[in-house]
């Protein structure tokens, strides 16, 4: 795990929760606070403290994970898909790391209408920012890919 010297879960809540699941109904309430409060289903009644983690299990959720870096909040996401990762910790493993991105590129193009084998560019602003029409925080970051696939694609 990280070393998290402080909660810097406010510097990136508002990308997060903006450019995802809390604001488009795919991560609902329940989910949020059920996974930052450490619990593993809502509680009928409120709990009288928290588990000094809380912080840091927020940000875990701002940050992206493993060799594909996907974000954290998407674990939020599958909790309706049966046996599927539920932990940061299985974003680190190479294996469920990969399988998440799969199934991630997969959702981006079943939602937005797109081609796993044509519209890399579409999924690459997807990856980056969340739909095939979104500005990128680096204008760069879908040139600089294309020209990357397309050197892996004239190698031997």
């Amino acid at each position: 795990m990280r070393n998290v010297s402080r909660p810097r879960y406010s510097e990136n809540f508002g990308a997060w929760s903006s450019a995802a699941a809390v604001g488009t109904g795919r991560i609902g309430g329940p989910d949020l606070v059920n996974y930052v409060a450490g619990f593993t289903a809502t509680p009928i009644t409120a709990p009288r403290t928290l588990p000094a983690n809380v912080f840091q299990r927020l940000d875990e959720l701002a940050h992206s994970w493993g060799l594909t870096q996907i974000m954290g909040y998407h674990i939020l996401e599958w909790l309706s898909i049966a046996g599927w990762y539920r932990t940061i910790d299985d974003l680190r493993k190479p294996e469920a790391n990969l399988r998440s991105a799969v199934l991630l590129l997969t959702q981006f193009a079943n939602e937005f209408s797109l081609d796993l084998g044509k519209n890399f560019g579409e999924l690459l602003h997807c990856w980056n920012a969340g739909s095939p029409a979104a500005a990128t925080f680096d204008p760069q970051y879908v040139p600089n890919a294309l020209r990357r696939m397309d050197l892996y694609g004239s190698m031997p």
